[in-house]
């Protein structure tokens, strides 16, 4: 697994399924380590694993540093209504903020959110921003990233030192259920919900974390961790599903010229060539 926060909360989803590979495959031992994803894949080519669990969006960050991985499958949660549509970006704020209600409000405000490399946790909240016609890059007047949703990022709301925070679709339904926060003081931002998911969002919705294979992983495990993977059972929340479009992600950043089209932005002779 990547060393993403987002996933800390994914724990026991992921336990799950290395637990039900481990049952269906008896002769192999499945062991999880965390890699660093800030040295550009560095750490990737040199532990090679065989498997990895991916958040959206990052494997076509890995292009860049030459890495050839593949999706096996990606998860779809009981939430969704569809794979492809899975996740995104929730702006959050306090209820008694009667002058924030629509995505303009947060013009020059202070935001906080988690990662900036995070689709759920930011680019879908910057893909938004672009698709009302505003600059991402100008819009909010400043922002900070806590990398930790609970306590941090939620207490910079009571704290005052954010107007408003981004949080992955689903995070502020989870806090309400585990009584984590007081959600009844909090409210949504240019609210988009319906019945696509089952959680209050923000913004368009893209698929949900995969797990991937690499250009090394041996043919037959490959082979047999997708019969593995296919035969979940649903009942405990998620499943894993193949073939899931990612078009929506490369889209999303073809508009943001960041991940794998973070070239766009430069204008050296160099990247015009590229």
């Amino acid at each position: 697994v990547p060393d993403f926060s987002d996933l800390g909360r994914e724990r026991p989803v992921l336990i799950s399924t290395i637990e039900r590979l481990s049952r269906l495959m008896p002769g192999t031992q499945f062991r999880l380590e965390t890699v660093l994803t800030a040295d550009d894949g560095a750490q990737l080519k040199q532990l090679r694993p065989d498997f990895m669990f991916v958040p959206v969006g990052l494997d076509a960050v890995w292009q860049r540093a030459g890495i050839e991985s593949f999706r096996i499958a990606a998860r779809k949660t009981a939430l969704a209504r569809e794979a492809a549509q899975s996740v995104g970006s929730v702006f959050v704020a306090l209820k008694n903020r009667t002058d924030l209600s629509e995505l303009k409000d947060l013009r020059g405000k202070r935001v906080v959110a988690g990662r900036p490399d995070s689709l759920p946790g930011w680019l879908a909240a910057l893909g938004e921003i672009k698709r009302q016609g505003f600059d991402p890059e100008t819009f909010f007047g400043s922002r900070d990233f806590l990398f930790e949703y609970y306590p941090e990022i939620i207490a910079s709301l009571w704290g005052g030192k954010a107007d408003a925070v981004v949080l992955p679709t689903c995070m502020l339904e989870s806090l309400e259920a585990t009584g984590l926060a007081a959600v009844g003081e909090l409210k949504v931002i240019n609210d988009r919900s319906d019945a696509a998911l089952a959680c209050r969002r923000s913004t368009d919705l893209y698929p949900d974390m995969s797990f991937a294979g690499f250009s090394w992983t041996p043919e037959k495990m490959v082979r047999d961790v997708t019969a593995a993977l296919m035969t979940q059972d649903p009942g405990q929340g998620y499943e894993w599903l193949p073939w899931v479009s990612h078009t929506a992600v490369d889209a999303l950043y073809r508009t943001l010229e960041a991940g794998p089209y973070a070239y766009l932005r430069d204008f050296s002779l160099s990247a015009l060539y590229e």
